[in-house]
């Protein structure tokens, strides 16, 4: 018996498993993550404030550690085929 449609094809069941259990974020996990979100946002205050001033759009990456500013008067990078 399949768990799938006939319109998804044979790929769909193969990602569906019953028998797996979800992963959690030990404590540690979590606790670091939240270590490292405060310290970037710390580090990056001043830049994440003028942005703002500015109206610039904020992107925070690598877990909080980079940021990336985007100033939205300019257009978007996207191509037309």
């Amino acid at each position: 018996m399949s768990n799938a449609t006939s319109l998804l094809g044979s790929r769909a069941t193969a990602a569906f498993n019953p028998g797996r259990v979800p992963r959690t974020r030990s404590p540690l996990t979590v606790w670091v993550a939240d270590v490292v979100q405060r310290f970037g946002t710390r580090m990056f205050l001043t830049c994440d404030e003028e942005a703002n001033w500015r109206d610039w759009q904020t992107t925070v990456l690598c877990g909080g550690l980079a940021r990336s500013y985007r100033d939205p008067r300019f257009g978007s990078k996207t191509t037309s085929d």
